[in-house]
């Protein structure tokens, strides 16, 4: 919750599956937690769901979000509740590498691309360790999106960042949809 702020209650036991905990317990903690006041229920606009979140998180002022690329692991505090994901971001997201190759739609390991506050699009990428050079085999940019002109530099940032994170020196891009977007972004990673 520290991390995800407003969480839906339900997913608070998420934590203890990976702990091979008993989420009941869970669950009987995060009531004793919203009886002394450590943890309140809040409601969302819209969303008859049950939310939850840390007491002092609430108190706190929120800065507006930086506006800065980040490329996300699919295992993100911010992602991994694929559920929440959807309702608060309105972006629907879910690695692939499970999935059979004809039956996926974005790629492999396709890793979602946050600006600001929310989701822009999502990368399909490897790292060619050999080659030192990071492939990416498709960018998609949400066709809602339409301010790719403003975040190329800082995308092309996050992929440069991302590649030297894999060990890479360089950043190759394949494919982009939009088509457009391959040019505004391959001439910000070589500027």
């Amino acid at each position: 919750m520290n991390r995800r702020g407003i969480v839906p209650a339900k997913s608070v036991k998420w934590g203890v599956k990976w702990k091979k905990s008993d989420p009941r317990a869970m669950m009987d903690a995060l009531a004793d937690l919203i009886s002394t006041g450590e943890v309140e229920r809040v409601s969302v606009d819209g969303d008859e769901g049950e939310y939850v979140a840390l007491a002092e998180l609430l108190e706190r002022p929120t800065a507006p979000p930086k506006s800065r690329a980040i490329i996300l692991s699919p295992f993100d505090g911010l992602t991994i509740d694929r559920a929440a994901m959807e309702h608060f971001f309105n972006f629907s997201y879910r690695i692939e590498c499970y999935v059979p190759k004809p039956k996926r739609e974005w790629g492999y390991f396709v890793l979602p691309i946050l600006w600001g506050d929310r989701f822009i699009g999502r990368i399909d990428a490897k790292a060619e360790r050999k080659k030192r050079v990071l492939t990416i085999h498709a960018l998609y940019v949400e066709p809602d999106f339409n301010g790719l002109d403003a975040v190329a530099r800082p995308l092309a940032g996050a992929l440069t960042r991302f590649a030297e994170f894999n060990g890479c020196d360089s950043v190759r891009i394949a494919k982009t949809v939009p088509a457009a977007a391959q040019r505004l972004v391959t001439n910000a990673l070589n500027s």
